[in-house]
């Protein structure tokens, strides 16, 4: 597997680093990293096409349509658990301070 990288960071320049973003060698552990990584990357296209029909009107609609695509692709496709939970534990903590913590210096505290 390394030789095809190999031969391809030769031909381009590029170091094999950084031509093997992702491989089944780097990932030993869930061989089917490549196989979801290309599923969730089409999957992308029309599920920007869906969104771009949601009314500009509904942003209920359109927020609740974005989650749904987060929870699919990190609960369905990656079975990332623990990341979601981080996710949400960060969703909360930033919705918190921009809700209560009133003071001109907000946005640096919830980007620190």
């Amino acid at each position: 597997m390394d030789r095809a990288f190999q031969r391809l960071s030769a031909t381009t320049g590029a170091s094999g680093d950084q031509i093997k973003v992702v491989s089944i060698s780097s990932v030993p552990l869930q061989p089917n990293i490549p196989f979801q990584l290309i599923v969730s990357l089409l999957l992308g296209l029309p599920f920007t096409a869906a969104f771009n029909y949601i009314p500009r009107s509904r942003p209920k609609l359109r927020h609740s349509f974005n989650v749904f695509v987060a929870l699919f692709v990190l609960l369905g496709l990656f079975k990332m658990y623990s990341g979601f939970v981080h996710l949400l534990a960060s969703i909360f903590a930033t919705y918190y301070l921009a809700q209560w913590y009133k003071s001109p210096r907000m946005p640096w505290v919830v980007l620190g």
